[in-house]
């Protein structure tokens, strides 16, 4: 089944719990989404959300070409109507949108090249450059970069996995009724 999360058939009521992961940094109008959802909650139901932070991206070896690449995502997605940083506003957001009992659990992914934290193993090479490599073409052609830098920049993404290479991002988790 596929639903317009902004054009729902469902009936009020309809759901305990409703989750959505790196949905809301997408969207134009967040807020109204979430006057949309916010009904669809049974009287106790809940709403799970996680999103990301571009801001709160570091890495070690650092690399500007990198940092380039990456906000080439970012810009993408703000000349799109969203929001990279979005993360940091989640609770705000629910609370305008008159949920109660938010609680926001920050998530600090940190990758580290020897794998010391197995549950980020693997985050830089099958999920963050993987995506940053994905708007290459767009980025390119949009003049927002050249093919150079925006290649360079992955790779040195890729060093972040290598001996002594880290790379950290803060997600945000928030729970709400």
């Amino acid at each position: 089944m596929h639903e317009d999360l902004l054009d729902l058939s469902f009936k009020p009521a309809t759901f305990d719990h409703i989750f959505g992961s790196f949905v809301l940094e997408h969207v134009h109008q967040p807020h109204t989404l979430l006057k949309i959802l916010k009904p669809q909650l049974r009287p106790e139901g809940t709403i799970n959300l996680i999103e990301g932070d571009f801001g709160s991206i570091h890495f070690y070896p650092d690399s500007d070409n990198a940092h380039q690449a990456i906000q080439c995502q970012a810009t993408l997605q703000q000349q799109a109507g969203g929001n990279p940083n979005i993360g940091r506003e989640l609770y705000l957001l629910l609370k305008t949108a008159e949920f109660s009992k938010i609680t926001v659990h920050p998530i600090a992914v940190y990758s580290t090249h020897d794998n010391a934290i197995p549950q980020y193993n693997g985050f830089v090479e099958h999920i963050f450059a993987p995506m940053i490599a994905g708007v290459r073409d767009v980025a390119i052609a949009a003049n927002i970069i050249d093919q150079k830098t925006f290649d360079q920049g992955i790779q040195d993404l890729y060093r972040t996995t290598q001996p002594g290479g880290i790379f950290g991002i803060t997600l945000y988790s928030v729970i709400a009724h």
